[in-house]
């Protein structure tokens, strides 16, 4: 309720950007989590096929990138939703769709991050 259809004054400008680095800390945190916690599992089995010449290092994290995709599609685009309408941020279509993409690049780069 702190981010509720904000206004244009001092305080509420102030409260946006706490809005939207919270945004960007809840889009990045938990992709990058989850990655580091299934990591460890995967890292066997990646290992002994690279040290076999099955794959390199790149297609592994390519491959493991893209299979990522369409999870970090998904649930950034429904926060940012439900996220952008609310809090009353600017009501330009255009400024939603920007707003949509960045959430959806943070969270692939995020994911990414991980991998490494």
């Amino acid at each position: 309720m702190i981010f509720l259809q904000m206004g244009y004054d001092q305080v509420d400008i102030q409260a946006r950007t706490g809005a939207l680095f919270f945004t960007i800390i809840l889009q990045s945190m938990p992709p990058l989590m989850g990655i580091v916690h299934t990591f460890p599992a995967e890292q066997a089995v990646a290992s002994r096929e690279t040290g076999n010449g099955m794959y390199s290092i790149t297609a592994y994290f390519v491959s493991k990138s893209f299979s990522e995709i369409p999870l970090q599609l998904v649930f950034p685009t429904i926060y940012a939703s439900l996220f952008y309408w609310i809090t009353g941020l600017n009501p330009l279509f255009s400024r939603f769709l920007v707003f949509v993409l960045l959430n959806i690049l943070v969270s692939i780069c995020s994911t990414s991050c991980g991998i490494l």
